[in-house]
Order: structure tokens, then sequence, then C-alpha cells
């Protein structure tokens, strides 16, 4: 027989740093911010987790190696504890070393031994339909069609870092020999050209000169005062052809043609400072071919068409220059061309203020971006940084694949569509009242780094839907008044090293189709559902961090396919998961001090392992309505309520986990449950350690362990258990067996009950021991009420009787040894038994004594040492 006089060492999980997810939040005082979002347990000589961090962020933080977290001028974050490896629950059990290194316990007051009825005692909330409505999203479109086919002509965001363009400098005007237009000279400007030496600079005097300039040689010109050179002809007021060509203080007015413009721009250079242009019915200015257009300071207008046209293989750069085109594009950058615009402006458009199509290559910066503003182009430099945006949207269509890059976005944003692939890093948006801040749909694939989102009132600041794909990194969304996150319909969601902090409707809601993604993942102080999911394809949960949700921390409805590895999930104010429908997959993560149960998983199929639920209020995890599945390793421990539940159908195995200190009950299954644990350690339960309760309810425990508990299993109202290969030790009574209820054991040790009695059976309850191990009871090893069958077990050491028959008991016990157990081997008071083949020897006064109102058949006993006598009879 094992030793069971000494308790069991005190064995714990042995927790692991998991890996540390550092996001930083750059606040005014410059101060970065570390998250440690570990869920690591381990084997207690396994590996630390591995700190990972923003490349420009302080270190990141393992399991619990923590950084305050401050949003700039957001609200607080959560501090955290300072070490992470081995580390436990505050005021948790020491065997359980929890994984979450920023806990919190509430107190509880402890349950008073017996009974308890749990059923349906958590209070989790039935599933919640999903209400688009509730999300108030004006764009909510229809999820799209029923079958995907992933469109095979969608483009990659470009790469980081993002290219530099390869566009020259605004060259210099060299100094160069003066040549003054005579204007009384017919055609006098033209004539100044054909005089002039190469390199010249031409002088105009101030007037009005209707003249169309070819320039095709090096010339620069220099207006004194007002000059005004109007069309003469059906062509462009200027030509350019030459290597270097510039003008400066002039104003071209193209008023007689219909196809033609101000400006045109075939090959060379051309340089126009503190110019301005007008035509109507073609671009003021167009430049082409390979020429190079240069303009600084200048103000260009167009009537009919676009102000700029920007074609073929040309180079254009633009500094502090103004277009306006009130029934056409401002500017229009097509074809192979290049463009680089700084600190430009369109005043006034009918359509864009500037598209940028085809290969075009651009970068556009340093800018108040106020009107329409459409990015087409596919190519390897298509750059938007630097910029305010105000009041309109960025549109980015086609195959597009540009960069956007550290602009501001003041009450609107940015809108993904066709196949475009498009990389954000480093911008700001703020301030949208009805619509999202940034849109991802129809085909377009974003990455975002460093983004930031904030004081949102729209209904969501970040939707991606309609086959949209939305990769966030590193991204910061706190103060918003809606959802930080909407995706359906076919659209893929993922979220990487980012955080969300008070969003007043829930942190991230994915539903129709959608696949959603989370890792290193903070979801702080939000309203209603920390992630809420609603017949996604899938959702996968790693390495992230769910707190303090008005709600749950995430519900799950109908997900085929939903992942939790290496999560937290803490002080939510209902669950820390609520599973319903689906199909569940949870690996080494953390319930903690949740309001109602740490995990609620109703009409599931699941498999739970290396997890932990800690001082959860309503117990660690329950699995309801014909839930399967299995739970293994990890631990349960300080859970109000109970540790694990199983009831209305469900049907869980459980193997290797802890149960330590749960208050009420660490394991019981109800109404129709089934439960099965194995290699289980139960300890230190104040109630019940493992109950069975209700009619059809089952629980068969396996090699388990269930050591200073109250009491250890409690068979109730018709249920079932099997215990076999169990030791069970230092409990307030190991077995109690209630009416109607029955219980099989084998192969099992029952010793030093604190009560003194073993087992217990009630009127109407049953049992068949065998091949069991009961002894050093104070009192006696099975205390029998109902109907019970002992074979082949061994009963000793007992202070008054080993096995106590009374009431209506009946039964029989056969090859068993009942031995020293103070002054009777069997004491029967009513009832009836038939004993056979025992060996009953070493009893004080009496080896089986049998009182009046008992009926005793005895056949085949060996009794020997018996003090007074083997059979006490009394008639």
């Amino acid at each position: 027989m094992s030793n069971l006089n000494q308790p069991p060492p005190a064995t714990g999980i042995g927790a692991g740093a998991g890996v540390g997810a550092g996001v930083r939040v750059t606040g005014p005082s410059g101060v970065g911010v570390g998250v440690g979002v570990g869920a690591g347990v381990r084997a207690s000589n396994g590996p630390p987790g591995v700190g990972v961090r923003a490349s420009n962020g302080p270190p990141g933080v393992g399991a619990g190696v923590g950084a305050g977290v401050r949003l700039s001028n957001g609200p607080l974050g959560v501090g955290a504890a300072p070490s992470g490896i081995g580390i436990r629950s505050s005021t948790g059990p020491k065997q359980l070393a929890s994984n979450l290194f920023n806990t919190t316990n509430p107190s509880s007051k402890p349950l008073t031994a017996g009974k308890k009825s749990l059923k349906d005692s958590s209070g989790v909330p039935s599933a919640r339909p999903l209400k688009s409505g509730a999300i108030d999203l004006p764009l909510l479109a229809p999820t799209g069609p029923q079958t995907y086919v992933r469109n095979q002509n969608r483009q990659s965001p470009p790469p980081l870092p993002a290219p530099a363009l390869s566009a020259p400098a605004i060259p210099s005007i060299p100094a160069a020999p003066k040549v003054t237009v005579n204007p009384n000279v017919r055609d006098c400007l033209t004539v100044a050209i054909e005089s002039a030496q190469e390199g010249s600079e031409i002088v105009v005097p101030q007037g009005e000169y209707k003249e169309s300039l070819k320039v095709n040689k090096n010339l620069h010109f220099l207006a004194q005062g007002t000059v005004k050179i109007l069309s003469d002809s059906v062509i462009d007021n200027v030509t350019a052809g030459a290597p270097f060509v510039s003008f400066r203080g002039f104003t071209f007015i193209q008023s007689e043609s219909q196809s033609s413009g101000a400006a045109i721009i075939n090959t060379g250079s051309c340089l126009f400072e503190n110019c301005s242009f007008s035509a109507h019915y073609m671009p003021s200015i167009t430049v082409k071919n390979d020429g190079k257009l240069f303009l600084r300071k200048c103000r260009v207008e167009c009537e009919d068409a676009a102000a700029l046209m920007c074609r073929d293989e040309s180079v254009t750069v633009c500094e502090e220059t103004t277009f306006k085109a009130p029934k056409n594009n401002g500017v229009l950058v097509r074809n192979n061309s290049t463009a680089r615009f700084s600190r430009c402006q369109v005043e006034q458009c009918a359509r864009n203020a500037f598209v940028f199509m085809d290969t075009s290559n651009f970068i556009f910066e340093n800018a108040t971006i106020d009107k329409n503003f459409e990015v087409q182009s596919q190519s390897q430099c298509a750059i938007v940084k630097n910029c305010n945006v105000a009041g309109t949207y960025l549109k980015i269509n086609g195959s597009a694949t540009p960069y956007i890059l550290s602009n501001t976005f003041n009450g609107c944003g940015l809108e993904c569509n066709g196949v475009s692939g498009v990389r954000l890093q480093g911008n700001t948006f703020q301030n949208n009242v009805e619509t999202p801040a940034l849109l991802v749909f129809g085909d377009s694939t974003v990455e975002c780094h460093d983004d930031t989102f904030k004081q949102c009132r729209a209904g969501a600041a970040v939707v991606a839907y309609r086959n949209g794909e939305l990769k966030v990194n590193d991204g910061k969304l706190y103060d918003l008044a809606g959802v930080a996150f909407l995706c359906y319909g076919n659209s893929q969601l993922e979220l990487c090293h980012t955080a969300i902090v008070n969003a007043a409707n829930g942190g991230v809601v994915a539903h129709s189709d959608a696949t959603l993604i989370l890792s290193e993942t903070l979801i702080d102080r939000v309203g209603g559902v920390g992630v809420l999911l609603k017949k996604p394809v899938k959702a996968e949960l790693k390495k992230s961090k769910i707190t303090h949700c008005a709600l749950s921390g995430v519900e799950a409805n109908n997900v085929i396919d939903f992942s939790v590895d290496h999560c937290i999930f803490d002080d939510n104010t209902q669950c820390g998961v609520v599973g319903i429908q689906s199909t569940v997959n949870i690996n080494e993560s953390d319930f903690t001090n949740n309001k109602y149960a740490g995990l609620d998983l109703r009409e599931c199929q699941c498999t739970v392992t290396k997890s932990i639920a800690c001082n959860n209020q309503s117990g660690g995890f329950a699995f309801r309505n014909n839930s399967t599945g299995n739970v293994e390793g990890g631990g349960l421990g300080e859970n109000n309520q109970f540790g694990l539940c199983v009831d209305t159908g469900a049907n869980i195995t459980v193997k290797e986990v802890k149960f330590i200190a749960n208050q009420n009950l660490a394991a019981y299954a109800s109404t129709g449950g089934s439960l099965t644990l194995v290699e289980c350690n139960v300890t230190q339960q104040s109630n019940v350690a493992v109950e069975a309760d209700g009619n059809e309810s089952r629980v068969e425990i396996q090699k388990c362990e269930l050591v200073q508990n109250g009491t250890a299993v409690q068979v109730n109202d018709g249920a079932s258990a099997e215990i076999n290969d169990t030791k069970l030790f230092d409990n307030g009574t190991h077995l109690e067996i209630s009416a109607y209820a029955k219980v099989n054991a084998r192969g099992s040790t029952f010793q030093q009950s604190r009560n003194g009695i073993g087992v217990a059976i009630a009127a109407n309850g049953s049992a068949n021991i065998d091949d069991c191990k009961i002894n050093d009871e104070a009192k006696a090893g099975i205390a029998n009420a109902g109907t019970l069958n002992i074979t082949g077990t061994s009963i000793s050491e007992c202070g008054t009787c080993g096995v106590f028959w009374h009431g209506e008991a009946n039964g029989s016990i056969s090859n068993s040894e009942i031995l020293r157990n103070g002054p009777c081997g069997i004491q029967m008071m009513k009832g009836s038994c038939t004993i056979s083949g025992n060996t009953i020897e070493g009893h004080t006064a009496f080896g089986v004594h049998v009182d009046k109102e008992a009926s005793l058949t005895n056949a085949g006993n060996t009794f020997s040492q018996n003090t007074i006598s083997d059979v006490n009879n009394e008639q």
C-alpha cells in the first residue's frame, strides 16, 4: 500500500516568461511604453521567453517585466509587476505559478462546508446576436458573396523602407550675359531669342507681349515688373525644348487656342519661378516625352481641363505652387512620369486635387490636403508623406502601390479599394465624427506600422470589409466612441503588437466570413466586448492581453476555427472568454480576476491545454450545453464557486490539471454533464473537490490525487461516478454518496479523513468498491445506509470500525481484508449484508457486530485475533 501519511509535495505549475509585447506609444514627455503580454506556461526547466519591442521603442516586456503604459495624451495605462518567471497571482495559491504578471485578486469570503447547488450559477449571459446597427457604421455594406476566390491580381504592399525618388533638385540659374528686350521691335521676344547667345539672360520689360515662344537653346528669362505673355496663335504660349530654360516672374495667359495650353515642355528642362499660368480648354502646363519641369512659387489655373498634366517619361518637381481647376482635376500625373510635389496645394477643383495614375512615380509631401486626392499608380515609388489631411479622404484605387507616411488625418481618413497594395507608417488619425478613419475593401491589401487612431467618434475607427486585407503592426488606438476595428464580408484583419485602450463600444468586431488574427496585442478598458466574433471563417489570438472590458474579453459565436495561444484575460466584467457553437482551441493562456467564469463554452468543441484560471468570481472553466472536448495541463486555483464545471449535457475529459483552493467546488458535473478527470491533483478545496449532481450526470476519476479538501467526491441526486486508481488523502470526507446516486470505485486508496469517515453512503445511494484500500480513519472506513458491494478491498486501522452498516443498508462484502479497526471490523445496526471469503482480524472487541435489527449472512470468512468474539449477534 502506498504511504500517504505524508502530504504530497507542493508541486507547482512552472510559469515561464512568454513572448513580451513592448508596445511603444510616444507621449509628450517622450517616454516609451512597455506592455508585457506574456502568457507562457512552460515546464519549469524550459527556456525563458523572448522580449519583443518596436525598433525605436524601449525594451520589450516578457511576462511580467513591464513598464507603465501611457498613451501620449490619452488615458493612463496598465503598470506591470517587477518579475515574470515562475511568478503567481499576488494572493493566489502557491502551487499555481500564474503566467499573469499584473494580477490583483479580490478577497473572497470562505464558503461553509456542505453541499452547494451551483446549477447555472455563473450567470453568464446567453449568446447575444450581433446587431450591425449597434456598431453605428454609416458605411456598413453588404457582406459580399457567400463564396470567395482571392483575386490573383491583388497587389502586395510595397516593402519598407520607402525608396528615394529619382528626381533631380531644382537647378540653380547660372550667371550669364544679359540681353534686354526692345519692346518697340515687332516680335521682340522672338527676335531676342534668335539673336541671344547660348546661356544668355533675357530681361523683359514690363508690359503685355502677344507672342508664342519657342525656345530651343539654353536661355534664362527675367521679368521686370508685371510681364504678361499672351498667345498669338493656336500653339502654347511657351514651347520649351532646350537642355535648360528658365522663366522668373512671368504671367502666361492662353486665351486663343482650344487645343493648346499656356506652356508645354517636350524635352530638356524648364524652370518657372514666381510665374502664373492660365488656360481654358487644355491643361495649362503639359510636360511630356522626357522633358523636365520645375515649378517654384507658381500659380497654375485652367478653366476646363487639368491645371498640370505630367505624362510619358517626363520629370516634374514642384515647390510651393498652387493649382486651380474648377471643372476638372487639379493635377494629373500619368504614364511612367516622375513627380515631386512639396508644399503644394489645389485651391479649387471639380474632381480630384491630385491624381496619380498608371506607373507614375511620385512623392507628395509637406502639404495640406483638403480636397479629393486619388492614387492609382502601380510603381516602386508612390509616396504621400508629412501632410495634413482635413475634410477629405485619400482614395487608393486600381492596382496602386503607394506609401502613406507620417501624415496627420484630422476628421477624415484613407480609403483603399480595387486590388491596391498600400503601406502605412507613422500616421495619426484623429477626430473622426461619422465615418471610419481607415477603410480597406474591394480586394485591397494594406499593412500599417506605428500608426495612431484616437478620439474617433464614428461607429468604428478602422474597417476592413468586402474582401479587404489589413495588417496593423505597432498600432495605437485610444479614446474611441465606437469599436476600434470592424471586419466582415470575406475580409482579413491581423493585429500585431497593437494597443487598443478606452474604446467605448468594444475592441474588435469580426463577423460574416471575416478572418481575424491578433498577436502581441493589448485590449484594455473597452466598453462592450473586447473581441466580438459572429460567424467569422477563422479567429486566432496569440500572445495578447484582454483586460478591463465592460462585458467579456472575447465572445465567439459560430466560429468554425477559434484558437487562443499564450493569451491573458484579466479583470473583465463578465467572462474572460465566452464561446457559443464554436470550435475552440486554447493553449497556455491565463484567465484571472474575471467577474464571471474565466472561460464559458456552450455547444462547443474544444481543446484547452496548459492554461490557468485563478481568482475568477464565478468559476474557472465552464462547459455547457452539450460542449465536448479536452482540458490538459495547467491549473485552476482560488476561483469563487468552482474551478471547472460540466453541465447541460457537456462531455469533457480533464487530464493532468491541478485544482487548488477553489471556493466551494474544484470540479463538478450537473444536469446531464459528463466529466472525466485523469491524473489530476485536487487539493485545498474548502468545500467539495469533485461533485456529480443530477440525473444522468457522471464523473469519472482516474489516477488522480485528492488531498486536503472538505469533501473529496460528492455524488448527488441520481448522478453517478467512477473512481479508479485514485488516492484520496486528508480530506474532510473522501466520498459522499447521496440518495439515488451510484459510485463504482476500483483500485483506489482512501486514507485519513478529517471527519473520521472515509466513505459515506446515504439511504437509496449505492456503491461498488473493488480492490481498494481504506485505512487510518478516526471513526469508520465506510458508513453505509444504502446499497454497498465490497470486493477484494483492504479496510484497516480505523478508529471505531471498518464498515458501519445502518438504516436500510444492504449489500455484500467479499474476498476482502478487514484488519485492526479498533473495537469492530464490521458493525451492522440495521439492514442486511452477506459477507463471504473475507479475512477479519485484530479487533479489540468483535470481528462482526450484528444488532438485533440487522440481518447477516456469514459464509467462508477467516476470523482471528478479535478479542471478545468473531461474530457478535444481539438478539
